[in-house]
C-alpha cells in the first residue's frame, strides 16, 4: 500500500504539473499543427484533442467529487472513474490512478483525507 501511495502521490503531482505545458501547446498554429504521437497515427487537430482530454479529465474529477459525499477508500471510487469492473489484473493500475485523482483534489483543498483506524485513507468532500 505504501508503495502504491508513493506512486499515486507522484501521479497527482504530475497531474498538477501537466497543465502548464498543455497550456503552452495553445501557441501552436491551429490550422497547420500536425501531431506526430509516440503511439498511434499522426493527426491534425491538436487543440480539439487537448480540449477533449481536458474536458474528459474535468468530467472525471466532477464524478469523483460527487461520489465523495461520504468517506471512501480509493477502491471505493472505481465506479465513479471507470466504465467497467476492475479485476485483479488492473487493480494496481486502477488504484494508482484513483489515488492520483484523489490526491489532486486533496492538494487543491476540494476534498479532505482522513486516515482510519485500519490505516487506510478515506476521502470525502469538504463539508
Amino acid at each position: 500500500v505504501e508503495m502504491c501511495e508513493r506512486f499515486a502521490g507522484r501521479q497527482a503531482q504530475q497531474l498538477a504539473v501537466d497543465r502548464p505545458p498543455v497550456q503552452r501547446l495553445e501557441d501552436i498554429d491551429r490550422a497547420t499543427g500536425l501531431v506526430l504521437p509516440a503511439h498511434n497515427l499522426p493527426f491534425r487537430g491538436l487543440h480539439a484533442r487537448l480540449d477533449a482530454l481536458i474536458g474528459g479529465h474535468e468530467q472525471s474529477l466532477e464524478k469523483l467529487r460527487a461520489a465523495l459525499d461520504e468517506p471512501r477508500r480509493a477502491i471505493d471510487v472505481f465506479e465513479a472513474l471507470y466504465r467497467r469492473p476492475i479485476d485483479g489484473e488492473l487493480l494496481g493500475l486502477a488504484t494508482g490512478e484513483a489515488l492520483a485523482h484523489l490526491n489532486y483534489l486533496w492538494a487543491r483543498g476540494q476534498i479532505v483525507r482522513e486516515r482510519a483506524a485500519d490505516g487506510v485513507d478515506r476521502y470525502r468532500t469538504v463539508q
